[in-house]
């Protein structure tokens, strides 16, 4: 395993017929990730990552195992600062909720019903409020 630290440009969904998801970061590494993974990577976020590495056809697929976020030094924000990041932490969760639940779809974790996703969705929210 390596490890490295990445701020992640973009994060795609696994393309059709595909299991892996895909992020791209800022110095242009495309890094292969699970499912389970994929719901916790923000674009424009930095992670410290730990990858695997295989070569396949002359080219080099770097698979992501594990992540966690690298948190930056922030002075406390006030007036209409605050009240943006208010803003952006509701949609930060709205966007935790929906990238775990549809990774969660993808890999047949949960039923398409509104019962099964009306709790895997409160559920979700319960989990980000606690964590962040």
């Amino acid at each position: 395993m390596t490890a490295a630290v990445i701020k992640i440009k973009y994060a795609n969904p696994p393309k059709e017929g595909k299991k892996q998801a895909t992020v791209k970061t800022d110095d242009n590494q495309i890094f292969g990730v699970w499912p389970k993974e994929f719901g916790l990577l923000r674009p424009g976020q930095t992670y410290k990552v730990e990858f695997s590495e295989r070569a396949f056809n002359g080219k080099t697929y770097r698979t992501i195992t594990r992540c966690e976020p690298v948190s930056d030094v922030e002075e406390p924000p006030s007036g209409l600062a605050q009240q943006s990041q208010r803003s952006s932490q509701s949609n930060g969760e709205q966007e935790f909720v929906a990238r775990v639940l549809a990774a969660s779809i993808q890999a047949c974790c949960v039923s398409h019903t509104q019962e099964a996703l009306t709790a895997e969705a409160k559920m979700l929210r319960s989990v980000y409020r606690q964590v962040f």
